[in-house]
């Protein structure tokens, strides 16, 4: 028996402790990417939202929006949760609350032209990692267009 036989008999199961040790942060660091990517994923589909509510509520003072800035944002939205309420604020004009009830609040108007509108709403962001503590977050999701 040759010297590299004995020493490689005596460190078979070296290997399997390594990975096992190496295993646990790499796959908390996999899965800690991915969550961290699908949250991030959901703040841009909410941020779409946001501007597709203060767009419509931008075009309200021109007389031909078709849309209603709560139903923008819900068909925006489609499979993620829609807020419950929204607050829509005009420079120089008055903040209103949009909501499933009152769809379309008073927004744009041809004195409030060249103002700007900002829709927003707070919104919590729950990442869920195996072996770690849940965190939630909370950040404020914000349209803004030019009234028109």
């Amino acid at each position: 028996m040759t010297f590299h036989d004995r020493r490689s008999r005596g460190q078979r199961g070296a290997v399997a402790v390594e990975f096992a040790i190496i295993m646990v942060p790499l796959f908390l660091m996999l899965i800690g990417a991915i969550e961290f990517g699908r949250v991030y994923s959901q703040l841009q589909v909410y941020q779409g939202g946001a501007r597709e509510g203060s767009r419509c509520a931008a075009v309200q003072a021109a007389g031909a929006a078709p849309c209603t800035i709560y139903g923008s944002i819900q068909s925006h939205l489609a499979g993620y949760a829609v807020p419950p309420s929204v607050t829509v604020a005009v420079s120089g004009g008055a903040t209103a609350t949009a909501t499933s009830a009152n769809p379309n609040p008073p927004s744009c108007t041809a004195m409030t032209r060249g103002e700007t509108v900002t829709v927003s709403w707070p919104q919590t962001f729950q990442l869920n990692i195996p072996f770690w503590s849940n965190a939630s977050i909370t950040r404020t999701i914000v349209g803004v267009f030019r009234c028109e």
